[in-house]
């Protein structure tokens, strides 16, 4: 009855605090989270529901839920293959920070002010490789040889991204 009761005011504020963007995200995660299995490459893979079926979940149409799984994938937030989708690792966050931006670029826009966001990919850090700093300099240069094999075929540019590329693009 408790679980039947969280699901129920999820949905109930998922509808009445999200915007229909807001809500797909929302939605992908939920089917994420519910049926995904994680691939080698951090991607979590699941069967998608159809947009229709999406649509009568979150109260809005077929067509602007392919509007904005086309966004999503188009970001590189996400891969669709038929029924299949492969959602990035931080796919949340992600989605979060592009749905501010949009939302914070919808309002400050008027006034002349311009809003952009830094939202990289995989980052070739230690960190996300699972390194560590105090491993050893061929130990790390192995997991990010074996981090980019991976990532050939998980993200638009068939490689990790370097901590120069972010700062590069914030100035």
């Amino acid at each position: 009855l408790s679980t039947r009761l969280r699901r129920a005011n999820h949905q109930i504020s998922t509808l009445a605090l999200l915007d229909v963007y807001g809500r797909v995200a929302r939605v992908i995660l939920d089917m994420a989270r519910e049926e995904g299995r994680r691939l080698k490459d951090g991607r979590i893979a699941f069967r998608r529901a159809t947009h229709q079926e999406i649509a009568n979940r979150i109260g809005t149409t077929r067509e602007t839920v392919t509007r904005m799984l086309k966004d999503l994938e188009r970001q590189g937030l996400v891969k669709i293959e038929g029924r299949a989708v492969a959602l990035q690792p931080g796919f949340g966050a992600k989605a979060a920070v592009s749905h501010l931006t949009r939302l914070t670029s919808v309002q400050l826009g008027p006034l002349g002010i311009r809003v952009n966001a830094i939202s990289p990919g995989a980052i070739a850090t230690p960190i996300f490789w699972g390194g560590a700093s105090r491993a050893s300099a061929e130990d790390n240069a192995r997991k990010l040889a074996k981090l980019e094999k991976n990532l050939v075929h998980a993200t638009p540019m068939p490689r990790a991204g370097l901590a120069d590329d972010i700062a590069h693009a914030a100035l």
